[in-house]
């Protein structure tokens, strides 16, 4: 598979935010290096884009990403010779602007998020963070309007589900927001081998270590700190269980990606 071309236009807020945050970015468009089950997920700002099946005709989205049209995405399905039929489905992290606005071009794409944050994506619920709370009330009855026609399918904590030849697992990472999901990715081969797809409930910094994300955008870091811990214990309980061999990598969406001792190593320190 081809990665993405440079974006012309340029993105003024992603270096602000990674240098406020301490962190090794990916540029659009590349593969995630480490990553391990699922190694053509592809980041698209936001976006993770990941093959369902072994064509790679097929994919899901963690997140939709900030692109209203999905530029990104679509540029890189047509170099495949497909369009944006082949998104089978969103899963959605929380709903900020740059997770959610590509949802206005996937309208009929079925749509995971849980509860807390289903409600801010219709405007029943404002942001938190205190960036994103100064934009609510602008986008609030934008948002009631925009995203009126979406009924999102509620997971909850403990969610799982194979999708084509990918296992799902979802968690609570509350912190960043109240209702910010994590999603455990991995290919149906029997491996029990995933990814960490954490969204922004945390960041990988230059020196591969697990932190909480950037305070201005975060809710509360206490909890994000908390959650981070509570994801590695909760992983661990999956692994007693049989249900997950290996972590690979911790794959969030504004930072390079990193090996998951990151975390496991954040919970024994807390």
């Amino acid at each position: 598979m081809e990665t993405l071309s440079k974006i012309r236009r340029p993105n003024i807020i992603s270096p602000i935010v990674t240098k406020m945050a301490r962190l090794s970015p990916l540029k659009d468009g590349q593969y995630h290096p480490a990553s391990g089950a699922t190694s053509l997920a592809i980041r698209h700002g936001s976006v993770n884009l990941i093959p369902i099946n072994k064509e790679n005709t097929e994919f899901i989205l963690i997140d939709a990403g900030m692109d209203k049209h999905a530029r990104k995405i679509r540029r890189h399905l047509g170099k495949l010779g497909l369009d944006l039929s082949a998104v089978k489905r969103v899963y959605i992290t929380h709903s900020h602007p740059d997770h959610i606005r590509g949802l206005q071009a996937l309208k009929n794409v079925p749509v995971y998020m849980s509860e807390h944050e289903s409600r801010v994506l219709r405007g029943e619920l404002p942001y938190e963070g205190f960036f994103p709370k100064l934009f609510d009330k602008f986008t609030k009855h934008q948002r009631a309007n925009t995203y009126a026609s979406i009924n999102p399918v509620i997971i909850s904590h403990g969610y799982k589900e194979t999708v084509g030849n990918v296992n799902m697992h979802a968690m609570d990472m509350p912190g960043h927001t109240s209702g910010s999901t994590g999603y455990l990715v991995g290919k149906n081969d029997g491996s029990k081998a995933f990814d960490l797809f954490p969204g922004d409930g945390m960041d990988i910094d230059r020196h591969g270590n697990a932190r909480n994300a950037a305070p201005p955008f975060t809710a509360d870091t206490k909890i994000s700190d908390q959650s981070i811990t509570d994801t590695a214990e909760h992983i661990a309980r999956l692994q007693r269980a049989n249900e997950v061999d290996i972590v690979h990598s911790v794959l969030p969406s504004h930072s390079g990606s990193g090996d998951y001792s990151s975390v496991y190593n954040y919970r024994r320190a807390a």
